[in-house]
């Protein structure tokens, strides 16, 4: 039997819903109350005053496990950035964060990239209420909430990829290439990581073709798994 992700010991449990849809946000705030028992819902129209609140949050000491319902497409960015900031698992407080995907994005690309990213869900928004809540009692159980037409796409596109090469050996790679997966395998794009490594955008593409060739993958969802299976994310 799967233990309850939050333990009744544990750090309090709040709700936060990231949706620029004001019609969308107090039905989504609602379903998580019903969900977990009235816990305490924040909501945030957009990938700022998302940040806003999460800083707050860890500013002022509050912390504590979070459930947090995250729209994808936001009037300032994309909510794949709240799931980034979120995909470590960890609150202020100690505390567990899973970051729900809630969105009308049925297709494989919003799909995988979120997963990518650290998203511990993806659902449709159009479900019933009485679906929704269902879902995400399910959290707490420690299973994935998932729509059932995702659920099955994802194992059509595992069961449709070629069988897997053997590994290669990690030492196969660069110490730089090592540092360009790393940085890779927590979401980075190519940009933000020739900032971090302060190389040319030209020198890290140079190296995402190397480490793509060596490690036979071909996306960066395939190349953070193989971050983290190296243990570098």
């Amino acid at each position: 039997m799967t233990a309850p992700l939050f333990s009744a010991n544990g750090p309090p449990l709040a709700g936060l819903v990231v949706e620029d849809d004001p019609g969308a946000r107090p039905w989504l705030a609602d379903c998580l109350r019903s969900a977990f028992g009235g816990i305490p819902v924040a909501t945030a129209g957009g990938v700022a005053a998302a940040r806003a609140w999460l800083a707050g949050r860890a500013a002022d000491g509050t912390g504590g496990n979070l459930i947090a319902l995250i729209d994808l497409g936001l009037p300032d960015g994309s909510g794949i950035e709240v799931i980034r900031l979120l995909a470590d698992g960890k609150t202020a407080g100690g505390g567990t964060a899973v970051p729900v995907v809630t969105t009308i994005y049925d297709d494989d690309a919003h799909l995988f990239e979120a997963i990518a990213a650290g998203a511990a869900g993806y659902l449709l928004k159009d479900r019933n209420t009485a679906v929704m809540v269902d879902y995400l009692r399910r959290i707490q159980a420690g299973e994935p909430p998932l729509s059932p037409s995702l659920s099955r796409r994802i194992l059509e596109h595992f069961r449709h990829q070629p069988p897997a090469a053997p590994p290669v050996p990690a030492d196969t790679l660069t110490p730089r290439e090592r540092d360009v997966l790393a940085l890779l395998g927590r979401g980075l794009r190519s940009a933000e990581v020739a900032g971090v490594l302060k190389l040319s955008e030209h020198t890290v593409a140079s190296h995402v073709k190397a480490i793509y060739s060596k490690l036979n993958i071909s996306s960066r969802a395939e190349a953070a798994l193989e971050a983290r299976n190296r243990g570098l994310a």
